[in-house]
Formats: C-alpha cells, sequence, structure tokens
C-alpha cells in the first residue's frame, strides 16, 4: 500500500533540541484504515493534508489521538520521546501518513473492469 515509505523521528535529550539521544525509523508498509479514518477525521484531509500550519492547530487540540496515530508508525515511543522531537518532524510525518493514505485510496479500483487490470 505505501510501498516501504520510511519516515524518520529525532529525538532530543535536551529541550533545546540541540543533542541527540535517538532517531526512530517508522516504515510504512500498509495504512490501516483506522488510521485513514481516525487522520482524515483529526485533518480535514481534502483541505488542509497540503498544508502544515493549517494542520497544526488540529494536531495540538488533539494531541492524545495523533500520537496514538503516531504510535503504530515508531513503535515504543514514550510521552518523554514525544515531548523531545522537533515540531516540525512530528508534522512532516503527519503529512506523508496521510498523503500516504490518499495514494492508497486513489489505487483502489471501483469498477470490475478497473480491478481485473
Amino acid at each position: 500500500m505505501a510501498d516501504n515509505t520510511a519516515i524518520t523521528l529525532t529525538i532530543y535529550e535536551d529541550e533545546d533540541l540541540t543533542v541527540v539521544r535517538e532517531t526512530k525509523i517508522g516504515i510504512l508498509r500498509k495504512i490501516p484504515f483506522g488510521v485513514v479514518r481516525r487522520l482524515s477525521s483529526l485533518l480535514a484531509l481534502d483541505y488542509a493534508a497540503d498544508d502544515p500550519m493549517e494542520i497544526l492547530p488540529v494536531i495540538l487540540r488533539s494531541w492524545n489521538d495523533v500520537c496514538h496515530i503516531l504510535d503504530g508508525v515508531f513503535q515504543g515511543m514514550t510521552d518523554d520521546d514525544w515531548d523531545r522531537v522537533d515540531t516540525s518532524e512530528v508534522l512532516r510525518a503527519i503529512l506523508v501518513i496521510a498523503k500516504e493514505a490518499m495514494k492508497s485510496i486513489k489505487k483502489i479500483p471501483v469498477k470490475d473492469s478497473d480491478a481485473k487490470n
């Protein structure tokens, strides 16, 4: 589905985000429908998926839901890990997941003749 797209998050040791503790790599092999459904409802993907400034307020209001979604990609993240990730990397990861989900959905055949090709 997602063609093994890799997404990285850098977890920093300090609050200034200067000393790297570790880098987590998430691989999107398939995107569960639950992820697509939750992202769609949280982010209104039809208009916001290309504009990080449009989704930032939604992410901040729905942080627990967003972390739950991202935990499916980045296994083993803790609350402390999330507190020490650069905001731009979180936004980028969410946008990549959203775009990959939309690409996957567009590939689904809608007619019997499409499914046979």
